[in-house]
Order: C-alpha cells, then sequence, then structure tokens
C-alpha cells in the first residue's frame, strides 16, 4: 500500500511540475514575445541562393532611408462587384450588404500595373503624412476596357463594363478542387501565366495560399501553401522590360513582436523570376529578416537585353514594425544577386 501510496504521489508531482512548466512557457512566450523574435532573427542566415549559379552578395548602400513599412496592404482591383445584369461596378463599402458578387478585376492585355508601381514607390518614399493626405485625392487611372473576373472560382471575361458568361474555373491542379476562395491579389508574371493569392478556410484554420495559373486552363499550381498575412503585405510584381524580365516577391512565415496592432514582419521575402528562360517561373533567391524584408528591386547599372547574366540590385529593410519595444535604428540594406541565363538548374529542395 505504501508503494502505491508513493508512486501516486510522483506522478501527482510530475503532472503539477508539468503543469507549472507549461503555465511558465505561456507567461514567458507572452511577455517576452519581443525577445523571442530576436532570438529567432538573430539563428537565421541573412539570404539563400535557390538556384545554382546564382550568387549573392552585400554592397554599399549611400541612399535614403525607406519610409516606414507599417504593415497596411490594400490592392484596389480586389474591390469589383458583377451585379444581376452583369454590369461590373466599383465596391463603394466593402461590405456584406453591398450588393452584386464580389470579384477580383485583372486587367487584359497583360501588362504593368501602373497603379501597384505607384503604391510602391509611394510606400518606399513618401511620408505616412503625404500618402494619408493623398487619399482624399487618389490618382485616377483609366480603366482597361477589358479584363478577367476573378469571383467564386469562376473566371469571367469582361468587356466594356459587362461580365460576359464564364469562360473557366479556377482549379487546384493538386486536388482538383475549385479553388473558391475570395482574390485578395493577383498579377501578370507574363501571356500565359498570372498569380493570385487569397484567403482559404481549411480544418487547419486560415491559410493565404499563393497559387499560379495558366491563362488557357485555369489550372492552378500552388506556389507557396500559406504566405505572409495578406492584409499586411501583398506580393510585388517588379517589370523590367529592359531584359524581358518580371520579378514577383512574395513573402512567407511570420515573427511577432506583439498581439495587435503593426506587430509582425514576414521571416522570409522570396524572389521568383519570369522570362523567356524560364516562363513557367523559378524562384531564385530567398532573404531572411536578419537581412530585412525585400523593399525594392532594381537592375543593376550596365543590364540590358541579351546579357549573359542578370544583376539585380536588392533593397532590405530590417526595421522592427511600429508596435515594437526595440526602437533601434537599423538601417536599409542592399545585395546584388546575379544568375545566368544560357543555363539552369533547380537546387533540389
Amino acid at each position: 500500500m505504501k508503494s502505491v501510496l508513493m508512486g501516486l504521489g510522483i506522478f501527482v508531482a510530475i503532472v503539477a511540475a508539468g503543469g507549472l512548466l507549461f503555465v511558465g512557457w505561456i507567461l514567458y512566450s507572452f511577455l517576452f514575445v519581443g525577445h523571442i523574435a530576436e532570438r529567432k532573427i538573430n539563428r537565421l542566415d541573412d539570404f539563400m541562393p535557390l538556384a545554382q549559379g546564382v550568387s549573392i552578395e552585400e554592397v554599399p548602400y549611400h541612399g535614403p532611408q525607406p519610409q516606414r513599412h507599417y504593415g497596411r496592404a490594400e490592392d484596389p482591383d480586389a474591390g469589383w462587384l458583377i451585379q444581376e445584369d452583369s454590369t461590373v461596378t466599383p465596391a463603394q463599402t466593402y461590405s456584406s450588404t453591398e450588393s452584386g458578387q464580389p470579384a477580383y478585376r485583372l486587367p487584359l492585355p497583360p501588362g504593368i500595373n501602373r497603379r501597384a508601381y505607384d503604391s510602391r514607390q509611394a510606400e518606399l518614399w513618401q511620408p505616412i503624412e503625404e500618402r494619408l493626405k493623398a487619399l482624399d485625392n487618389p490618382p485616377q487611372y483609366a480603366r482597361s476596357t477589358e479584363a478577367l473576373l476573378l469571383a467564386s472560382g469562376k473566371v469571367f471575361h469582361e468587356q466594356a463594363g459587362k461580365a460576359g458568361q464564364a469562360v473557366g474555373t479556377l482549379v487546384d491542379e493538386e486536388t482538383g478542387e475549385t479553388i473558391s476562395t475570395g482574390i485578395q491579389y493577383a498579377a501578370w508574371a507574363n501571356d500565359r501565366y498570372f498569380v493570385m493569392a487569397g484567403y482559404q478556410h481549411t480544418d487547419k484554420g486560415t491559410e493565404t495560399p499563393l497559387w499560379q495559373v495558366e491563362r488557357d486552363t485555369f489550372r492552378a499550381h500552388k506556389v507557396d501553401p500559406d504566405t505572409f498575412y495578406l492584409h499586411a503585405k501583398l506580393p510585388d510584381m517588379y517589370d523590367f522590360a529592359e531584359i524581358n524580365s518580371r520579378i514577383m516577391v512574395y513573402f512567407n512565415d511570420s515573427l511577432s513582436w506583439g498581439f495587435g496592432g503593426d506587430v509582425t514582419k514576414p521571416k522570409f521575402s522570396i524572389l521568383r523570376i519570369y522570362n523567356a528562360t524560364w516562363p513557367e517561373g523559378k524562384d531564385i533567391a530567398k532573404f531572411s529578416f536578419s537581412a530585412g524584408m525585400v523593399r525594392d528591386i532594381r537592375l543593376a547599372e550596365g543590364s540590358e537585353a541579351g546579357d549573359a547574366t542578370i544583376r539585380l540590385q536588392v533593397l532590405t529593410d530590417p526595421a522592427r514594425p511600429s508596435g515594437a519595444e526595440d526602437k533601434k535604428e537599423r538601417p536599409a540594406r542592399q545585395w546584388r544577386v546575379t544568375l545566368p541565363t544560357d543555363e539552369y538548374t533547380a537546387i533540389d529542395s
């Protein structure tokens, strides 16, 4: 009997100790969330080439410091409605009570999204006070006469402000299921493919997958199963006509310094290129938040079509979110990414 009671006492003691450790871990995670984020950053490598032949090196940066990114993102092409008479109208309130079927409007023909470019430049260099004032008088852009409308898994062709019959269905090629989630972002990668991202509710919770969609079949390949929060940072598409290439930067995983407001940053920024050599797209480089979030990409001086190599200048911003207790100033960093165009072999993951 004595041994039974002793064993029971040991069991109770172990359970109690485990419970105290669990409570302690919860309290530590809550009270020192910023410290935990910094420890994670310190363990990260600045960058990782994702293809053979790609080289990355840090180069001096003497330009202006980017404006703080406040963790907000909006895509005006996401706010459209298909009315019962097939008229396509801009949403006014984005509320569930507004009439019409929500749709993402992807302009035709495929080309650079001027609004996205201007928005990115304003985000980089325009003080927040000026950006807020500019909301009262937003720039006016000519609406394209044609577009693809992505709505509840269907694709419609819009012409002259009217949605026609559905021309296809968005299908996940891996599962064969219709992608019925609301699309929050889309952009043309080239004439053959566009990319899109949206919130998808699953048994594991809400995810934000990024797909690459073939224009002719609307079959979608999942580039990333769960990107960084779309309401905080949308992917960026850079258009380089000089080298007939487009580069998308998408973001995944997250680091958190708190529990509300502007307290998160993406853990990784991934560069993916589309051009004649790689029309289906290739991930070429990954930057961690140890180097900073990718804020801008430019061609290195002297780059032009026909070069045997592509040289990119990548600007990264390691500034912590405005809600973090750490207010230390961290200057932007610059990197040169060089990749050959005559031969390409993906690194096995």
